[in-house]
């Protein structure tokens, strides 16, 4: 009789707190889905990156068999955070996500290596087969460095250096481009800007990406290389006197703009 008492107190204390990290989850995953468009905000998006660490550091991954949709709150939060530092310092919760197979092989290599591989190189790769193979190749390709713990001061350090390009009210517009239309009928819009003395390469998507442009050259009598921060295989931008601006390296064209500025 006792062991039963003593096992029915351990579930209802089980319980209780399975409820109130419900509610914990619930809350986060609200508050993330609240806090998008044009108007979003960094410093929501940051609390709750910090949040979903320490509640995985404390309480291990969620799983949608205890927390249903909810369980979907982490990997929601890591995808808005907003450089490839911060992703690359949380990437530790999409790997957990994925070991507990709460994350696809699809999701993990078209959704979330994608998304990593994209904030590093400010390109989109091509979608691959969900094969372990495809998987070792994209990881190869983005080399993130693993952390065995989430690193605080560093996640916060990186999330204070975040820049919005709404918020850049002194920004000097240097130049706008157009890709052309691609297959499904999407035009990539994209700038260089000036602020504080400093320029950035911007893709402007619903929540703009700043890739930070570390120095420029003249290569050639009609063209200027400016080169960007994070890069493995040497992107950079080739920016030529016709008005074309190219995303490239020394082997490949990646994305060729036109300017759309008359």
């Amino acid at each position: 009789m006792m062991i039963i008492c003593l096992l029915t107190f351990t579930q209802v204390m089980k319980a209780q707190g399975n409820s109130n990290l419900l509610l914990a989850w619930k809350h986060i995953f609200n508050q993330d889905q609240q806090n998008r468009g044009p108007n979003a905000s960094v410093s929501i998006d940051s609390a709750n990156l910090i949040s979903v660490c320490k509640l995985i550091d404390k309480y291990g991954y969620p799983t949608k068999a205890e927390f249903s949709k909810y369980a979907n709150a982490p990997w929601l939060v890591w995808i808005h955070s907003r450089s490839y530092k911060q992703k690359e310092l949380t990437f530790k919760m999409i790997q957990e996500g994925y070991k507990k197979e709460e994350i696809t092989d699809e999701q993990y290599l078209n959704y979330f290596l994608r998304s990593l591989y994209h904030y590093k190189f400010c390109i989109s790769p091509k979608r691959l087969e969900p094969s372990k193979q495809n998987i070792e190749k994209r990881l190869l390709e983005i080399n993130p460095r693993e952390y065995e713990s989430f690193l605080y001061d560093s996640i916060k350090e990186s999330l204070a250096s975040v820049l919005k390009y709404d918020d850049l009210i002194n920004k000097k517009i240097i130049g706008k481009w157009g890709s052309s239309r691609d297959a499904n009928g999407a035009r990539y819009l994209v700038e260089i800007i000036e602020f504080n003395n400093r320029l950035f390469f911007v893709k402007k998507t619903v929540e703009p990406l700043l890739y930070e442009i570390t120095g420029f050259k003249e290569s050639q009598a009609d063209c200027f290389n400016y080169y960007l921060k994070h890069t493995v295989h040497d992107e950079y931008l080739e920016l030529n006197t016709n008005g074309t601006l190219k995303l490239k390296n020394e082997n490949e064209t990646f994305m060729e703009y036109g300017s759309t500025e008359k």
